[in-house]
């Protein structure tokens, strides 16, 4: 755990428990250990109005987010107010920075390097929310485009074919660490996106062909930080809760426990 300065403002986390972004930024605040100093205020949103999944799109709003999306981390600042922060990868790297924790890369071309396995991870999730919308949303309205579909998911297997090449390569940059020693942003995001695709995209096959990024997901989700902040509990005592309106098709918080 990094040395942590004096004071810290209390800070607090809109999310959803199905959210992947919000997850691994709790998951940050875990694994930088900052979790006590934040508390939690679970919303729905969506893009567009639906019930059941807008409802708290005006909450963002005057929280200080006009994009309406989650996580969005609100610093609670004695002397300047309520400061909002987003996305998941600002959070993420804001956290680690007040931290004080130095895990991750040093030196330009390792710092990219790094910053590409986070990109391809966020833009996995990014296709996999995109699919939702379109089986959902605008499925309903008979605008389902196969195509579409077909051309998220290929990039998503395109995604996970360039993160089983770099840990077949040299320089791994995503590592197994020991339970005290802090994780990357990359590798907190790698395992957030793992486990949404295990829970809500079965028929993607993520692991098959995959065996390097498989084992490193087997032991990385033993890591505190992930089995702490699976969907079905809450984050902060670890009772169980339910989920009320499941915006994932046929999703299941319960499969990425599965021994591969």
């Amino acid at each position: 755990m990094a040395n942590l300065p004096l004071v810290i403002a209390p800070m607090k986390l809109i999310y959803h428990p199905l959210s992947p972004y919000s997850r691994k930024a709790y998951m940050a605040a875990l694994e930088y250990g900052l979790a006590d100093t934040i508390t939690l205020q679970k919303v729905v949103v969506c893009p567009t109005h639906y019930p059941g999944w807008s409802d708290n799109v005006p909450d963002l709003v005057a929280a200080g987010n006009p994009l309406a999306k989650i996580p969005t981390l609100v610093i609670q600042h004695l002397e300047n107010g309520d400061i909002p922060i987003f996305d998941s990868r600002v959070i993420c790297g804001f956290l680690r920075d007040i931290s004080g924790d130095k895990s991750g890369s040093s030196g330009y071309l390792e710092q990219a390097r790094e910053g590409t396995l986070l990109s391809i991870a966020d833009g996995i999730l990014d296709a996999q929310i995109l699919i939702t919308y379109e089986l959902r949303i605008r499925a309903e309205k008979g605008l389902l485009m196969p195509e579409w579909l077909e051309g998220q998911k290929t990039k998503q297997r395109r995604g996970l074919d360039a993160l089983e090449r770099h840990l077949e390569g040299k320089n791994v940059l995503l590592k197994q660490r020991k339970q005290d020693e802090p994780a990357t942003i990359a590798e907190i995001t790698v395992a957030a996106m793992v486990g949404c695709i295990i829970g809500g995209a079965k028929d993607l096959e993520w692991s098959v062909g995959r065996p390097k990024l498989a084992a490193w997901f087997e032991v990385w989700k033993q890591r505190e930080s992930f089995t702490k902040t699976r969907a079905t509990i809450d984050w902060k005592t670890g009772e169980k809760i339910g989920l009320g309106p499941n915006p994932s098709r046929k999703f299941d918080p319960k499969a990425e426990n599965v021994k591969l």
